[in-house]
């Protein structure tokens, strides 16, 4: 760019438009004042698979799905009604899991940070989504079993293949050959889902509708109720096929960012001890040492 004297460029690569940018004062003109031209996302075969053929929010280009699932994620699913009232379940995975490291230190095992919180991160976003910590049998300490451990795979796995290079997503007429190995991950990563959360979905529906039949009125244990029971004037608010791709979704988006974020923040105070002796030093003076950190505790730290 430097080269050729420029701070905005447009290169064709196949059937897509790269417009590399290096001023901020250009991309704050495409970031926020023409959003709206700007907003979707890339479609590729991984995105169209994992959204299902575009049925979610995270993944699906601008239109009119895209606003529709956009405003049911807001309204009943990152709203502060729904925060306060699944406290007590992110409250209970909080304990498991410090009771897992306790257990852990306690018996001199070293624990591996890494795959600790983002099986926490599974752990808490299947309990939210499906009322459930575990598809399969818990290990007798308390960890993830086979299936966990094959989920959470799946949601890193994902997440690696969403946008990586494949050059079928620039030729699309070379779909089906598979050149680069893609298309077998990211349908065999598709398939883990399906595996999982479809079972659940299918009769968690059906007992639904047989408890309408019956006149029943139910209370949301999870997510999954509340999508479930969203309703308008033709009926529900959603398929059972949209309800699977926004549960996929979610737990691919639920994983690795706080994890992550744990595990940064983790590093960079071990490589500061100035820093994290003032972190304990605000929550014993804070919170005190006879008592849990608790999420009332957060906004006077």
């Amino acid at each position: 760019m430097n080269d050729m004297k420029t701070d905005i460029a447009c290169v064709r690569f196949g059937n897509v438009h790269v417009i590399p940018i290096v001023s901020p004062i250009i991309s704050q003109e495409v970031l926020r004042k023409m959003d709206a031209t700007f907003a979707s996302r890339p479609t590729s075969f991984a995105t169209k698979v994992f959204s299902r053929g575009y049925k979610t929010v995270i993944l699906s280009p601008f239109g009119d799905q895209w606003k529709k699932m956009k405003k049911i994620l807001v309204s009943e699913i990152i709203c502060p009604k729904r925060h306060h009232f699944f406290h007590d379940k992110r409250i209970k995975e909080a304990d498991h899991l410090l009771r897992y490291v306790y257990n852990k230190a306690k018996s001199s095992e070293p624990v591996n940070l890494r795959e600790v919180t983002r099986h926490y991160c599974g752990n808490l976003i299947r309990n939210l989504m499906f009322n459930k910590r575990y598809f399969g049998e818990p290990t007798h300490d308390g960890g993830p079993g086979p299936d966990e451990i094959e989920h959470v795979n799946a949601t890193l796995n994902s997440l690696a293949y969403l946008y990586a290079f494949s050059i079928s997503d620039y030729f699309p007429w070379l779909i089906g050959l598979n050149l680069d190995g893609h298309e077998t991950i990211i349908k065999a990563t598709s398939e883990t889902f399906k595996k999982f959360h479809d079972p659940i979905v299918d009769e968690r529906v059906r007992l639904h509708r047989e408890s309408e039949e019956h006149g029943v009125q139910q209370e949301p244990q999870d997510f999954l109720d509340i999508l479930i029971m969203l309703r308008d004037q033709d009926g529900p608010l959603l398929t059972p096929e949209e309800i699977k791709a926004l549960s996929d979704e979610m737990m691919i988006a639920s994983v690795e960012n706080p994890s992550n974020a744990v595990e940064w923040i983790l590093a960079e105070m071990m490589k500061n001890p100035a820093i994290l002796q003032k972190a304990v030093e605000e929550i014993d003076h804070i919170v005190g040492k006879e008592r849990l950190v608790q999420e009332a505790d957060i906004p006077h730290l």
